[in-house]
């Protein structure tokens, strides 16, 4: 307080106030502070009449905390003594005080021009460092920054004491000057501390500057000379704890404890600042102190007045997986009326973290409307409101006037600049009309932007876009930033982690936890990265580098790896199985299933355990357990989950895995797979939207194809088509305009509309469309989603003759949009679910399949599959159910390849690249099967095993390695290789232009069995790289062998698996036989590149599929040109 400054200067009071004042003065500086406050309540009591009396009283009243009366009272005497200059410091240093300079800058207004004069003549006039901040903090509030920042240095001259320093550095920190800030709590660190608070100040800069270890040595050292100073405890414990230090504590604060569960008893007791409460939690779990650690929270949480408290410890909750306990603390805080700026802040955030984005807002523009100059409430309000496309309720508090959209847009955009919400902002304008807006301002952020918060978000809007090159370029930039501070590493590591070099991520947040071991965002994610890679010895031998004994025994750690990141935990199953003892697997799934049953878990994310325990193939005893413990998770919510349950038990029946880990079995997983659907049809449970419902990576057709049991495909599909019909009612939909009279093709009548659905990134038929005769055919490409980036995205575009987008997540808008074009035709490669779900309404005459396996097989609406003779099978009836269009040329438009055809990779180029990518010496022999986990299937192993054990120099590289089903197909090759499997390489994805150098410089390429490669072996031929490949009289096994023979090329395609490993011997140790075949192939496989053959046999089916169609017959085979 100020007061003691005005008592030498005082006017002689000839009424004995003054005298009165110095006696209660004196009584509080001997400790009579009941006699003081009775003679300075008479003084507050007394009716002024002169300057002097308003001053007294005034005075008088802020002795006894009464300081809205006295700042009225000095309010009162400058009306009627305007000039009295006692009385005017008097009012200026008590509005500094209390925080309310706009009460100051209204009375300097009277004399001044407008606000920012009155500042300036505030700013000269009172020099005090409390006077001097607090018109600082005035402008930075008022939109006068420019003034606040030019007069820093000056403000800062006067900063004479620590503390005037400390909230003038808090205070830029808090309005993103962090340059000036950081400068000052350097200037903290470097002052010989002349007292405890000196002292202590010097340490929290150490800590504001991120230096956690720095500042708990400044405060051990500080605790020798200040062993009572209650304020350096108590930040000492703070920190040590967050450093999770529990030992340094008991030396340096309770050195007679007998236990550390003693000491951490009475720390619990004594310190009650909720971080430093919540701090000591954490260290009670991971010191295995539970029962100390739940009556803490059990504390914590019945303090429900200490709403800080509360909200940090709901991120410990949630981060031990305690979703329960945390949603509980949520609703508590959603339900509490708002008595503060922050605590309508929490009532709203804890909506938004339950989910309910338009509660929150409800909530937070509730606190906007009685805490006004809020910015943090005004900033998250913002965000969510762009979030659920409610801005024109931000504009209402930013901008009331604004005559348009774009124009609130624009001003939110200046006020939000270097924030999330300033990306929130760009995907909204985008989504709504203000697309070059969007455009302008996200080339803004990736062109000028350093921050790295604000580049990460809108790095995941590019990928969110397609826009995925330019999206790379940013994890780039920031994974090779400066690293000046904690954030830097840890959105560069975040960063390396999108790149897929989890290696190099770890090795950085290692190097970050050694400079700032106490940032909880960096050890939770090294903790996760680490359990991720099965790495629990280096997470304990870093955190000893780094001066943190890690007391979380393996079990501990994998627990809560599970708790925190549970579909993560799901993924490394299989690796955990391999690598620690059964015992401990055992009990990390007994717990992991316990805490599912414990804590409900969101929708999405049952979807997601439920479907990646099948797709991954994890033991059945365990995926059981998830399922089982998710549903009853859920009992209280009855009916209203009884849909969700009809989900998760669709998925957990109807996915086979997408690597089986048994070579056997297979035939009976399809049949199993067609007695669920049975089952399931007949007691119906009606849902909403396939793609809403189902987890987005859910394609059962997929699964049960690569089973590699075609026979049962068409049987599969048809039961699956009855349970979707009857599951979904609207998918069973025919178009008004299929049941019209047909008309046939010819010039100067109606043409035929032809549609083509498949994902954008399809190559090898959109060359095709240009060439059909426009006189006969107009062709749509229907787009799945937004446009990708990819040049087959581009080709699309350019040789359609109109592209359509349909949504990517509502199934029966894509229908609608679908049925609008009255397509005639239309022509599918439905992989995707997307592209799959529409195809089971009659959105045409006709539909036919083409470029992928036959996914819609036995399904009603489908009419024919398109395909190459030599490719499939002697019988198709044995294996289709669906009419075949067997064409004599391959059915696809394959481009010149963009490569110099004079000859392959030089051997400096090989060697150089075998290097880079597989760390191979010469000597070595490499074997590439360059085909995805899914294709490779369990009788591949025995190829795999003859080829190891008979060439002892070989390795073999398998690719796509980071895709999740490689997680299985590691496990599965472990155990059925043995030794041999130290010679296996999985590589992650890797770049086209890599995967091509691959292919040219390894010794022998390896195509899968029964199922093989199919693109990959076109594009594998032009590159010149023999393929040694092995058919099987099954659909989807014959296409690198058939387009050998097309071409011409023998000597490849074995006989039998004997023959399979002896050419792939051959091929890896006699270079002069590879080089002459490599030769061979870039040479002849001109045959098939940019085929007119291929496009004219293609315009014929159609034309002669239509004629068919008109004639009123339906579908039959179609076997090179004629009808069978």
């Amino acid at each position: 307080m100020f007061i003691k400054k005005f008592i030498g200067r005082l006017r002689p009071e000839p009424r004995g106030m003054q005298e009165q004042w110095v006696q209660a003065d004196l009584a509080l500086a001997e400790g009579n502070a009941s006699e003081a406050v009775a003679i300075y309540r008479r003084l507050a009591s007394v009716t002024p009449r002169s300057a002097s009396d308003h001053l007294y009283v005034a005075l008088s009243q802020v002795r006894v905390d009464e300081l809205k009366q006295g700042m009225e009272i000095l309010e009162e005497g400058l009306g009627k003594f305007p000039e009295d200059r006692l009385l005017l410091e008097a009012y200026v240093r008590l509005c500094a005080d209390m925080r309310q300079m706009d009460r100051a800058v209204l009375w300097f207004s009277r004399k001044a021009a407008n606000r920012t004069a009155a500042c300036e003549s505030l700013f000269v006039e009172f020099p005090e460092p409390n006077v001097q901040i607090s018109l600082v903090e005035y402008c930075f509030a008022h939109g006068m920054a420019e003034t606040a920042d030019a007069r820093l240095d000056s403000v800062l001259d006067h900063c004479h004491d620590t503390t005037s320093a400390w909230r003038l550095a808090d205070l830029l920190l808090l309005h993103k000057r962090s340059d000036r800030a950081n400068s000052i709590y350097q200037r903290l660190t470097a002052r010989p501390p002349e007292n405890a608070r000196a002292l202590l100040h010097s340490a929290l800069a150490e800590y504001r500057l991120q230096h956690p270890v720095r500042a708990a040595e400044v405060l051990e050292h500080g605790l020798a000379d200040y062993p009572d100073a209650a304020d350096l405890r108590e930040h000492f414990v703070s920190i040590c704890s967050e450093l999770r230090q529990v030992d340094r504590i008991i030396r340096v604060l309770l050195p007679d404890q007998g236990s550390e569960a003693q000491a951490l008893e009475l720390l619990l007791d004594t310190y009650k600042a909720p971080q430093v409460q919540v701090n000591l939690i954490g260290c009670c779990l991971r010191a295995g102190l539970p029962e100390l650690a739940e009556r803490g929270i059990r504390s914590a949480l019945l303090d429900t007045d200490n709403i800080e408290q509360l909200w940090i410890l709901s991120d410990l909750l949630f981060n031990q997986g305690r979703t329960k306990d945390t949603e509980g603390i949520y609703r508590q805080l959603i339900a509490r009326a708002p008595d503060s700026a922050q605590s309508a802040l929490y009532s709203g955030l804890a909506a938004y973290r339950i989910k309910q984005p338009k509660q929150a807002a409800d909530l937070l523009e509730a606190g906007l409307r009685k805490f006004p100059d809020s910015e943090q409430l005004l900033e998250h309000f913002t965000r969510i409101c762009v979030e659920i496309h409610a801005v024109d309720r931000v504009s209402r508090f930013v901008a009331p006037a604004a005559r348009s959209k774009s124009e609130v847009c624009e001003l939110l955009f200046e006020q939000f600049i270097d924030s999330p919400t300033y990306i929130n902002l760009i995907e909204y304008c985008a989504e709504h009309g203000l697309a070059e807006l969007a455009e302008r301002k996200l080339a803004q952020v990736q062109q000028t932007s350093t921050d790295p918060a604000a580049l990460w978000a809108a790095a995941d809007l590019l990928a969110k876009m397609s826009r995925r090159n330019e999206a790379a370029d940013i994890y780039k930039r920031l994974s090779a930033r400066s690293l000046e501070n904690a954030e830097d590493y840890y959105y560069s590591s975040l960063a390396l982690l999108r790149l897929d070099k989890t290696s190099e991520c770890a090795d950085l947040l290692e190097r970050g936890q050694q400079r700032y071991a106490a940032d909880t965002n960096l050890s939770a994610l090294y903790m996760q990265v680490c359990a991720s890679r099965v790495e629990y010895d280096r997470y304990v031998n870093s955190n000893l580098v780094a001066g943190v004994v890690a007391t979380l025994s393996i079990v501990d750690f994998y627990e809560e790896f599970s708790r925190r990141a549970p579909v993560e935990f799901v993924l490394i199953c299989t690796e955990l199985e391999s690598r620690l003892d059964a015992a401990v697997v055992d009990t990390l799934k007994k717990r992991f299933i316990s805490f599912l049953h414990e804590n409900p878990q969101s929708t999405v994310m049952a979807r997601s355990l439920v479907f990646l325990s099948r797709y991954l193939d994890l033991r059945p005893e365990f995926t059981a357990g998830i399922l089982n413990a998710i549903i009853e998770s859920h009992r209280v919510d009855g009916d209203a989950f009884r849909a969700d349950e009809r989900s998760l038990r669709i998925m957990y029946d109807l996915s086979p895995a997408m690597v089986p880990r048994q070579a056997h079995g297979h035939e009976e997983r399809l049949r199993q797979f067609i007695a669920a659907s049975r089952a399931l049809a007949g007691s119906p449970v009606e849902l909403v939207d396939p793609l809403l419902e189902m987890s987005g990576g859910w394609t059962p057709w997929q699964l049960i194809f690569c089973q590699a049991e075609p026979k049962f495909y068409g049987e599969a599909m048809a039961a699956f088509e009855t349970l979707a019909f009857r599951t979904w009612p609207r998918l069973n939909h025919v178009a008004q305009h299929v049941g019209r009279n047909l008309l046939p093709s010819a010039k100067g009548l109606k043409k035929i509309r032809v549609g083509i659905n498949v994902h954008d990134s399809m190559p090898m038929i959109s060359g095709l469309l240009p060439r059909l005769n426009a006189d006969l055919f107009e062709t749509v490409f229907l787009r799945p989603g937004k446009q990708g980036q990819t040049l087959a995205a581009k080709n699309w575009l350019e040789r359609a003759g109109k592209t359509v987008e349909f949504s990517d997540l509502d199934t029966y808008a894509a229908i609608q949009t679908i049925e609008g074009e009255e397509l005639d035709i239309i022509i599918a490669g439905p992989s995707m679910g997307a592209s799959f779900y529409p195809m089971m309404a009659k959105l045409a005459p006709l539909h036919m399949i083409l470029l992928e396996p036959n996914w819609t097989d036995g399904l009603t609406n489908s009419d024919y599959y398109i395909s190459w003779r030599r490719a499939e099978p002697e019988d198709p009836a044995a294996y289709y159910k669906t009419a075949v269009s067997l064409f004599e040329h391959p059915p696809y438009w394959i481009e010149r390849p963009d490569m110099d055809d004079k000859g392959g990779i030089s051997p400096e180029a090989r060697a150089e690249v075998r290097k880079r990518l597989l760390d191979a010496s010469p000597e070595v022999r490499v074997y590439l099967c360059a085909n995805t986990p899914p294709k490779i299937h369990p009788e591949m192993d025995e190829l795999f095993l003859k080829i190891l054990q008979r060439d002892k120099e070989a390795i073999l590289v398998l690719l796509r390695g980071d895709f999740p089903p490689a997680r299985t197909l590691r496990s599965r090759l472990r155990e059925r290789l043995g030794v041999c499997y130290d010679r296996v390489v999985f590589m992650p994805t890797l770049t086209k232009n890599d995967a091509h150098l691959l292919l040219q410089s390894v010794d022998c390429c390896l195509d899968s069995y029964p199922l093989c490669g199919m693109s990959s072996s076109f594009d594998g031929a032009m590159l010149g790289v023999p393929l040694v490949t092995l058919p099987a009289d099954i659909p989807f096994s014959r296409w690198t062998a058939a387009i050998y023979e097309y071409i011409g090329v023998s000597g490849l395609t074995a006989r039998d698996k004997q023959d399979y490993v002896e050419l792939a011997l051959r091929l890896a140790s006699d270079a002069a036989w590879r080089s002459e075949k490599a030769a061979e192939l870039r040479q002849k496989s001109v045959r098939y590149v940019e085929s007119l053959d291929s496009s004219k046999e293609f315009e014929n089916f159609l034309l002669a599929a239509w004629d068919r169609k008109v004639k009123g017959l339906p579908p039959t085979n179609w076997i090179e040109g004629q009808w069978h």
